[in-house]
């Protein structure tokens, strides 16, 4: 009798999610801005792009597979006296965010974010460093049309450096967001 339970107990649970993904909300989107080096010598402010998928199962919570790549500009470095310009590489990140905010509005909504990402640090003569990085931010989407949303965010970046010490980005992105489904 007891397994039984269970077995109806998980078959009603699996069945109230899958009708849940069902209903959900799904979507693509694509954005780009600039990257903002923080407390690096080594780097200047340029471009960022990135594109990613928009997955919201529920009217508080997305879910955010994304790819970004980040370019970190040129760097005048003073070496003994000597003033040196550096190219500051790019970086490449693939990764996955939780945005927590009111999705179901019909407008516009507010939004918080934390996610993971598998970031690849590369430059000219330099081995590529492979990290685990972490992001946080918020943002704001703006929705005129039910289906597209123009979206602006404010993600930090943070890539752990084996040597000690971390890539800390800012990236200033806007962008836009194409929704299909309810």
């Amino acid at each position: 009798m007891c397994k039984f339970i269970r077995l109806s107990l998980t078959l009603a649970l699996a069945l109230a999610m899958g009708a849940q993904a069902f209903a959900a909300k799904i979507g693509v989107g694509a954005f780009w801005g600039k990257n903002i080096p923080v407390v690096q010598q080594d780097a200047s402010v340029d471009n960022l792009w990135g594109m990613k998928l928009i997955f919201v199962p529920l009217s508080f919570v997305s879910i955010q597979p994304n790819f970004t790549h980040s370019g970190m500009g040129q760097a005048s470095i003073n070496l003994g006296g000597i003033s040196q310009i550096r190219e500051g590489g790019q970086i490449k990140s693939w990764g996955i965010d939780l945005l927590l905010g009111n999705f179901n509005s019909k407008f516009f909504h507010f939004f918080i974010l934390g996610g993971i990402a598998a970031s690849s640090i590369q430059k000219e003569n330099l081995p590529d460093l492979n990290s685990t990085g972490f992001t946080g931010g918020l943002g704001f989407e703006l929705i005129p049309v039910k289906s597209v949303g123009i979206e602006t965010m404010a993600k930090a970046a943070l890539i752990p450096l084996q040597e000690g010490g971390a890539k800390d980005n800012l990236g200033i992105t806007g962008g836009i967001n194409f929704y299909f489904g309810l």
